[in-house]
């Protein structure tokens, strides 16, 4: 009786703990209920774009925040409107200016939605490590965002007051869009110019973009490239530059290019897509020859004056385009290799996988080598006819 009675009060004593703990698990969360302070909407600024300019031996931040403009009606904003501010703060350090610009709105700034980050020209000649560092570890930021290089101060182009979009930074974004899908911008994003910064040249392309029109109807335009080593812009790109990279990293696809033939005719290719690969080669001398070779399928898709798409036409449009993409891929290499070292090319990958010995005992003198490397270009394309005369030729 004694054991039974024990053994009763133990399971009562269990169910009291158990229901004990139970209840503190129920009660724990309302104890966390002021930890986290909720930021009302109005309190916000939902930046939509930033410029940082380095001025004075201090960053000199430009940002545009949504801010909606009813039309009176039902609709929250009016889409005709801007839809937006700007406000400019500068402090020794980024996060010191971005307090400063919240103080003196009297708001939050939230970067979750932000689309667009400009970097002025004396801020990418002085050091783009730092920014770039510093929103690539913002956990508001999405690394698909665009980062791109002014002409001049990336104030001018986040305020610039541009009517398209729900907001200026729209035609930003939208222009860098266009960029990408037309095949005459290489990289852009947030994502693509860390993984240059981090490659083992510390090379990255920001694309370059530029206000023309007037005052009142600017217009956003992206061309050419700022190119950078070490953590700063040590030269421009053109755009037929631009394209060499293109070409030569294999990404120039869903594009077009037109390309003067014998007799004052001008043919115009449909770019269907591209490949190409490096392979180095290592002499008995210990010298570096790099194998570069593009292949590309493409379309007839035009003809000025019209002429029937015979065999002799499609042979001239083939050595056409080979002599075209050679010539950009040289250009490109030149400005690129030989007179800065900056490898956005990804040779030092390509020596790297295929020749990791050669590479780990060249290490430390990287650029010497890129800048003594042989180039054998070979360029393969592809043409066909398309169109009504296409489909006639198949029946």
């Amino acid at each position: 009786m004694r054991l039974l009675k024990n053994r009763l009060l133990r399971q009562r004593a269990g169910k009291h703990s158990y229901r004990a703990l139970l209840l503190i698990a129920c009660l724990f969360p309302l104890l966390l209920t002021g930890c986290m302070h909720a930021v009302r909407l109005k309190d916000r600024a939902i930046v939509q774009a930033v410029g940082i300019d380095w001025e004075e031996g201090e960053y000199r931040l430009t940002f545009q925040y949504f801010v909606p403009e009813g039309s009176g009606g039902a609709t929250a904003f009016d889409a005709s409107k801007l839809n937006n501010n700007v406000m400019e703060a500068s402090g020794p350090t980024l996060t010191d200016a971005i307090s400063k610009a919240g103080r003196a709105e009297g708001k939050q700034l939230f970067f979750g939605s932000n689309r667009i980050v400009v970097l002025g020209r004396e801020m990418m000649e002085h050091d783009i490590n730092s920014p770039i560092s510093y929103f690539n570890s913002q956990p508001q930021i999405h690394p698909g965002i665009y980062l791109m290089a002014a002409e001049g101060s990336a104030r001018e182009i986040v305020s610039a007051q541009i009517a398209r979009g729900i907001v200026p930074a729209s035609a930003i974004e939208q222009a860098a869009e266009r960029g990408r899908s037309d095949r005459f911008m290489h990289g852009g994003r947030l994502l693509d110019i860390v993984m240059q910064l981090q490659s083992e040249t510390r090379a990255a392309d920001l694309p370059l973009i530029y206000l023309e029109g007037n005052e009142e109807e600017p217009e956003i335009h992206i061309g050419g490239s700022a190119l950078c080593k070490d953590g700063r812009q040590v030269d421009t790109l053109t755009d037929e530059e631009v394209l060499g990279a293109l070409w030569i990293t294999g990404r120039m696809e869903q594009s077009a290019m037109s390309l003067p033939l014998e007799g004052d005719t001008l043919c115009a290719l449909k770019i269907l897509g591209s490949d190409a690969r490096l392979h180095p080669e290592i002499n008995a001398q210990g010298e570096v020859l790099m194998k570069l070779e593009i292949s590309v399928h493409s379309a007839v898709q035009e003809t000025i004056p019209p002429v029937s798409s015979s065999s002799a036409l499609l042979r001239q449009a083939r050595e056409a385009q080979e002599q075209e993409i050679r010539r950009l891929a040289e250009q490109t290499i030149q400005k690129t290799i030989y007179q800065n070292g900056a490898d956005i090319l990804g040779l030092g990958k390509a020596l790297r996988k295929f020749e990791p010995g050669y590479y780990q005992s060249h290490a430390g003198r990287l650029e010497e080598t890129l800048k003594s490397m042989r180039f054998d270009i070979k360029i393969v394309c592809n043409i066909g006819r398309i169109g009504l005369e296409a489909g006639n030729n198949k029946r």
